[in-house]
């Protein structure tokens, strides 16, 4: 194990200095020089293989962009703000909320890295500038550039396939399935959706080609409504699928009213397994004997 004497030794300062470097000492005062030949010391002899590495004294940054529509109608974007806040305060770090990309690149001095939440609302400029000033970022839920940022994603592929074969196994045999749009930078679609085009692939390894699939518009209860209103509209209300995989509990509660309105009844008429997302996904939304099941991914 790499010790705090050989990492001072190596460097060529005290071990005091060393020692409350490493441990986060929020009232040490060096120079920004000497702070990163200490930290490229210690990883040079892999002393963070056996510690946790320090953030300092500074800030963490939210960049919290989604808009209060998008609050409105997905209580998804709540829910992950409270656990971002809950996990850094857990660690005993500070956290300042931004909405505005060009104030936190503005203020990027004043920060030890950022944590992205609606990355789609950015260009590629204001990615690339914020990684000029702010280079230890991450972005939550998509990768617009890996180029630059690292990212955290749910594996929704997997999800899919998941729910997909948990039908398969219980007896279902006609399946569909209702999503939304994919990828966005600047608001602009730039790829479609992982759980959509993972839908097609195992669809067609399970030999159902032409498996419906709705898959459009925003992941919103509104559009939810619109989709629901178009299956009833094609299959009518005894020729639908045994079952469809939705990509988000938003969506579902849109389909579900639409079903509602239409004469549709869950399950005695369909199945609908959806992607969790919010407490909604506890309706019972199952049949054939089929208990709704929760996929986190």
């Amino acid at each position: 194990m790499v010790t705090v004497k050989e990492i001072a030794q190596r460097a060529g300062y005290s071990s005091a200095t060393v020692s409350r470097l490493l441990n986060g000492d929020p009232t040490l005062s060096i120079t920004d020089q000497t702070r990163d030949k200490i930290l490229a010391v210690a990883d040079v002899l892999g002393y963070w293989e056996d510690h946790e590495r320090p953030l300092g004294g500074k800030e963490i940054a939210l960049l919290f962009r989604v808009t209060e529509q998008e609050q409105q109608n997905d209580v998804y974007f709540a829910t992950l703000n409270k656990a971002i806040r809950k996990v850094l305060k857990q660690r005993q770090l500070h956290v300042k909320t931004y909405s505005d990309t060009e104030e936190l690149i503005d203020n990027a001095d004043h920060h030890e890295g950022f944590i992205c939440v609606g990355a789609n609302h950015l260009t590629m400029s204001e990615l690339s500038r914020l990684h000029k000033v702010l280079p230890a970022g991450v972005i939550i839920d998509t990768n617009p550039a890996p180029q630059y940022f690292d990212s955290v994603q749910p594996n929704l592929s997997l999800t899919v396939r998941n729910a997909f074969v948990q039908l398969i196994e219980n007896g279902f045999e006609r399946i569909g399935f209702i999503g939304g749009q994919g990828l966005q930078i600047a608001d602009r679609p730039i790829m479609a959706d992982s759980r959509t085009a993972t839908f097609k692939i195992v669809a067609e390894e399970y030999g159902m080609k032409y498996a419906p699939i709705f898959s459009s518009g925003a992941f919103t209860v509104e559009n939810g409504r619109r989709i629901g209103q178009q299956i009833i509209e094609r299959f009518g209300k005894i020729g639908l699928p045994d079952a469809f995989i939705c990509a988000s509990d938003t969506i579902t509660v849109g389909v579900l009213q639409a079903f509602n309105e239409g004469g549709v009844l869950v399950p005695r008429d369909t199945s609908i397994i959806s992607i969790r997302q919010i407490a909604i996904n506890k309706l019972n939304t199952s049949s054939k004997h089929f208990s709704h099941k929760d996929f986190n991914g």
